[in-house]
């Protein structure tokens, strides 16, 4: 029969593993958290002066919270894998006395709850990795799209990245020049595998009045995105500088080819290597002095980051 001693016994290593896990994730914790918070209070930073929001910041920022998650989740799966595992061969023995002695049971009962809980770990951990993939390609396409902005430097232009719009809500860059106020909205999307070199039927989205036709899904959302974005940032500039302001609002498609049908619709959608050549070629719309005062009201809402 099964005894009280023996069946502490066959989680003694059980606990030697569970502590061990606590006291590297608790140090781990420590570390991120009050350990930190007391090294800002001892130090500053060289200098209190903020820096402009880089391309991505926002996505960047997102990335580093799932990526903590992923870790702590992975610890989490790790452990009850781990002791469900030292488990089993207790299990193994005595489940044909479960019937008949409480400890029995509850030693299976807990086996099967550590189980469950490592299997839904693994699944919570897989979707938290797309979210990461995901990630990563939107933070990858908004870097993109500011290097194509960079060029535009030498044709008068500024530009801005990640701006605060509101609570998890951002407007991914805003370019100023001449011609006027851009506002545009990246959109980075994964293309099919096409098993010709030559076909470009694949890498082709169609703009079709107010939907993004992808060759395998159809998009209604985003230019309806960059419209509102467009709309937010030109009445914010509006009150800043105290005049009319137009702001044109663009999806930007890295790396695909983009058609369109019909007239022409309000949100234009076109890849980086295309926009640049876009924007040198709209006619003058400010002057100087407007350029300046929109440029400095966008400077205000993006200059955010800490050392």
């Amino acid at each position: 029969m099964l005894s009280e001693s023996g069946w502490t016994n066959t989680l003694k290593p059980a606990v030697a593993v569970s502590v061990g896990l606590a006291i590297t994730t608790a140090a781990f914790w420590l570390k991120i958290g009050p350990v930190k918070k007391l090294r800002e209070r001892r130090s500053v930073a060289p200098t209190e002066e903020k820096l402009l929001r880089p391309p991505g910041y926002s996505l960047q920022q997102r990335l580093g919270d799932k990526l903590f998650d992923v870790l702590f989740g992975h610890i989490a799966a790790s452990a009850f894998w781990t002791l469900a595992m030292l488990l089993l061969p207790s299990v193994w023995k005595f489940t044909p006395y479960f019937l008949v002695h409480r400890t029995a049971a509850v030693n299976l009962g807990l086996f099967v709850a550590l189980v469950g809980a490592g299997t839904w770990a693994i699944i919570r951990i897989t979707r938290q990795l797309n979210e990461v993939e995901n990630l990563r390609l939107g933070l990858r396409g908004e870097q993109a799209v500011g290097e194509s902005l960079n060029e535009l430097g030498d044709a008068g232009f500024r530009t801005f990245h990640d701006l605060p719009a509101g609570k998890d809500w951002n407007v991914d860059h805003v370019a100023v020049g001449p011609p006027g106020v851009f506002v545009l909205e990246t959109k980075t999307r994964r293309k099919p595998r096409s098993s010709r070199r030559s076909n470009r039927t694949a890498y082709r989205v169609t703009v079709d009045g107010n939907v993004l036709r992808f060759p395998d899904w159809d998009d209604r959302e985003s230019l309806q995105q960059a419209a509102a974005n467009a709309r937010w940032v030109a009445n914010y500039l509006s009150r800043r500088t105290g005049e009319k302001v137009r702001a044109e609002a663009i999806v930007v498609l890295p790396g695909w080819y983009v058609d369109q049908t019909g007239p022409a619709p309000a949100v234009k959608a076109m890849n980086p290597k295309y926009l640049t050549g876009y924007l040198r070629n709209q006619p003058p719309s400010l002057s100087p002095a407007q350029q300046r005062r929109n440029a400095a009201a966008l400077e205000d809402l993006c200059r955010t980051l800490e050392f």
